[in-house]
C-alpha cells in the first residue's frame, strides 16, 4: 500500500483514458525494467516477512514505521493536491512544428 501510495502521488490522469504514443518510450526497455524491479521486489519483501514472522517485536515496530509512512505519504498527497486539483483525461499531442517562444 506504501509503494502504491508513493507511485500515484503525482498522477494526475485517469488510467486508460489518455491516448497512448508509441513513440513516447521503449518498451522494450521498459519491460526489462519493470520485470527487474518487480523481481527484486518481491524477494525483498518476501525475506522480510520471513523475518518479521520470527521476530514479533520488530514486527510491532515495523507497523508503526509503516502507519508513520503512511499517514506522511497522505499528508504529502494532500499538500501536492491544494491548489491543482484538475485531473488529465487526454494527453495533447507533442506539435509538429516546435517554436522557442522568444518573441
Amino acid at each position: 500500500m506504501l509503494l502504491l501510495n508513493l507511485l500515484l502521488i503525482w498522477l494526475r490522469k485517469i488510467p486508460f483514458t489518455c491516448s497512448y504514443f508509441p513513440a513516447k518510450m521503449n518498451m522494450a526497455v521498459m519491460f526489462g525494467v519493470y520485470i527487474g524491479a518487480f523481481t527484486t521486489y518481491c524477494w525483498t519483501m518476501a525475506d522480510l516477512e520471513e523475518k518479521l514472522m520470527r521476530m514479533p517485536g520488530e514486527l510491532v515496530i515495523f507497523y508503526a514505521v509503516a502507519l508513520a509512512a503512511l499517514r506522511a505519504t497522505a499528508w504529502l498527497e494532500r499538500r501536492e493536491r491544494e491548489g491543482d486539483d484538475v485531473l488529465i483525461y487526454e494527453d495533447q499531442p507533442d506539435p509538429i512544428v516546435r517554436t522557442l517562444g522568444l518573441g
